[in-house]
C-alpha cells in the first residue's frame, strides 16, 4: 500500500472525506487470494466487519465464501468453497456456504456469517473451524426459548454482536429480529412476524417489521435495524422500546440537512454506528451512503445518486456507488462500504485522520538531524531485537506499516509494524524514563500501551515530506536517536535539540 495522508485544506481544516477502493477490480469473478486485495476479483460483496486487529471480513455472496483482507492489504478465503451445505466441525475453508450475507466478529475473534439460503447462522472460530450456531436448515419459525441450533430461521440476513457476546439475527422472511443469549438459547426481540409497520414507542417484540436486513449495536448496546420495505431505520432501546430514527416510510430521496425521521430513504440495507454515535445507512436504491449525526439530522456522505464507479481519489459525496450494501467502521471511524454491483469494497477516510497517514500505509522513517533511517538491528525477526538507525536501504527491515489501533481522546493511536518481521515497535519493559530502549515484539493488543504510538505533526500540513514526532502512549516520551550509525533508538522527553526527535515520513 502506498503512502497516503488523509486530506486537509491549508490551515488544517477538513474537506470532504475522500473515497478509495480497498478490494476488487470491478470485474465479477473469483481470483486473487494471497495477493493484494485491490487486484482480486469479487462477486457481489454483501456484509462487512472488522476485528480488533484491523483485519476486514466480508461475505463474497456469489462466490459463496467469506474472505479476509489483512492489515498488509492481502486477501484470502476464510470460509467456503462454493454453494451448498457441509463442513460443520471441520476446516471452514473446506466447507460449503449458500449465499452468505452479513458477517460480524466478536471480541474473541470468532466470525459469524448468515448462511442465508441454508437458513442458518454459522461461526468460524479463531482456529479456523466452522459450525452452526442457529438454524436447523429448514425454513420456518420455531424454537424460541430453546437451543438456537434447534430453532428454525427463514432466510437470515443481518447479524450483530453486543458487548456481552449476545448475538442478534435479522430473521428476514419471518419479519423478526432474534437474539441468542450467552446461554445459547434463542428468543425474539423485535417483530411479531406480520409484515407491516406499527409499534413505535412500544415493546419491540409486539411491533411489525417488513423485511429487516442489517443490524448494528452501538457502544451502549442499542440495537439498530434496517427495516427495508418500510424504508426506515429503527432502534430498540435498552428497555425494549422500538422507535424510528431515519425514514418517513415512503421510498424516495429527500431530507438532507433536516431531521432524519422526516427524510426519505429507498430500501435502506446496511447500517453501522461509529464512536461518536453517528449512524451510517446504505441507501441502496439511491446509490448513496447517508449519515445521521448525534443531533438527528441526515446528510449524504458518499454517492451522488447515479449508479457507477467514478470518484476514487476524490470527495466521497461526488463519487458513484452501485447499490451499496454492507457497512463497517474501524477503530478510527474509517467507513467501509460493500459496493455490491461494482464488485468492490471501498472506504471513506475518517475526518479524525486529517493530516495523518492512512491506516495500512507503508513508510520509511528518516531522522531529521542524522538523515539516517530507522530499522531493525541486523534485520532480525526475533522478539526483543533493538531498533537502530543506518544508511538508507530498500530492504524491508527499514519499512514500517502504520496501522491505526484506536483513539485516545482526540489523538489517533498507531501500532508501527516492521514489514520484514511483522512485529511492532515497543518501549522495552514498558519503561517510562528517559533512555529506555525501543525494540520489536509480537503485537499484544490494544491494551499494550507501550506498543501504541501517537504521530504529532511538525510544521505545515503542506510540507513535503511530512515530519512527525513519535510519542509512546504509555510514557508520553518521544523517539530519539544520536547522529552516528548504528545508534539505538530510545525514548526521551522534549527537551534539547528537537531535530533528533523528529522523523521524516518517506514513501516506500
Amino acid at each position: 500500500m502506498t503512502m497516503s495522508i488523509a486530506g486537509t485544506e491549508a490551515g488544517g481544516e477538513n474537506f470532504d472525506p475522500d473515497i478509495s477502493t480497498v478490494a476488487g477490480t470491478g470485474v465479477a469473478g473469483f481470483k486473487g487470494d494471497n495477493e493484494p486485495a485491490v487486484a482480486a476479483q469479487l462477486n457481489r460483496p454483501y456484509g462487512i466487519a472488522l476485528d480488533s486487529t484491523g483485519s476486514l471480513y466480508f461475505s463474497d455472496y456469489n462466490n459463496h465464501r467469506v474472505r479476509k483482507i489483512s492489515t498488509d492489504g492481502k486477501i484470502s478465503t476464510v470460509a467456503g468453497t462454493g454453494a451448498g451445505y457441509r463442513g460443520d466441525g471441520g476446516p471452514a475453508v473446506s466447507a460449503l456456504l449458500n449465499c452468505p450475507r452479513e458477517v460480524a466478529v466478536d471480541a474473541a475473534g470468532s466470525v459469524y456469517v448468515t448462511d442465508a439460503a441454508n437458513h442458518r447462522v454459522r461461526v468460524i472460530t479463531p482456529d479456523g473451524k466452522i459450525d452452526t450456531v442457529a438454524g436447523t436448515g429448514t425454513a420456518g419459525f420455531s424454537g424460541d426459548g430453546g437451543p438456537a441450533a434447534k430453532a428454525q430461521l427463514n432466510y437470515p440476513l443481518g447479524v450483530a454482536v453486543d458487548s456481552s457476546g449476545a448475538l442478534y439475527i435479522s430473521d428476514h422472511s419471518n419479519n423478526r429480529v432474534r437474539k441468542i443469549g450467552t446461554d445459547g438459547k434463542i428468543s425474539t426481540v423485535a417483530g411479531n412476524g406480520a409484515a407491516g409497520f406499527k409499534g413505535d414507542d412500544g415493546p419491540a417484540a409486539s411491533a411489525q417489521l417488513n423485511r429487516p436486513y442489517a443490524l448494528a449495536v452501538d457502544d451502549a448496546d442499542i440495537l439498530y435495524i434496517t427495516d427495508g420495505n418500510n424504508h426506515r431505520v429503527r432502534k430498540v432501546a435498552a428497555d425494549g422500546t422500538i422507535s424510528t430514527v431515519a425514514g418517513k416510510g415512503t421510498a424516495g430521496f429527500s431530507g438532507d440537512g433536516g431531521p432524519a425521521t422526516s427524510a426519505q430513504l429507498n430500501l435502506p440495507l446496511g447500517v453501522v454506528v461509529d464512536s461518536t454515535g453517528t449512524l451510517y445507512i446504505s441507501d441502496y436504491n439511491n446509490h448513496r451512503v447517508r449519515k445521521v449525526g448525534p443531533d438527528g439530522k441526515i446528510s449524504t456522505l458518499a454517492g451522488k445518486g447515479t449508479a457507477g464507479i467514478g470518484g476514487d481519489g476524490g470527495p466521497a459525496a461526488a463519487a458513484q456507488l452501485n447499490y451499496p450494501f454492507g457497512l463497517a467502521v474501524d477503530c478510527v471511524d474509517t467507513l467501509y462500504i460493500a459496493d455490491h454491483l461494482n464488485n468492490r469494497v471501498r472506504k471513506v477516510a475518517s475526518a479524525r485522520m486529517a493530516g495523518l497517514p492512512e491506516s495500512g500505509t507503508v513508510v520509511s522513517w528518516a531522522n531529521v538531524r542524522s538523515r539516517l533511517r530507522m530499522g531493525v538491528l541486523r534485520e532480525s525477526t526475533r522478539d526483543g531485537a533493538e531498533i537502530h538507525q543506518s544508511l538508507a536501504s530498500p530492504r524491508a527491515h527499514q519499512q514500517w506499516r502504520l496501522i491505526a489501533s484506536g483513539q485516545d481522546e482526540a489523538d489517533i493511536l498507531y501500532r508501527i509494524e516492521n514489514v520484514r518481521s511483522g512485529k511492532v515497535l515497543e518501549v522495552v519493559g514498558g519503561g517510562t524514563v528517559d533512555g529506555a530502549v525501543v525494540a520489536q515484539r509480537a503485537y499484544e493488543g490494544t491494551a499494550a500501551d507501550h506498543q501504541q504510538w501517537r504521530l504529532i505533526p511538525v510544521g505545515s500540513v503542506t510540507d513535503t515530506p511530512r515530519v512527525y514526532e513519535i510519542a509512546n502512549r504509555n510514557s508520553g516520551l518521544l523517539l530519539r536517536v544520536d547522529t552516528n550509525a548504528p545508534a539505538v533508538v530510545k525514548q526521551y522527553g522534549a527537551q534539547g535539540d528537537h531535530r533528533d526527535r523528529q522523523w521524516q515520513l518517506l514513501p516506500v
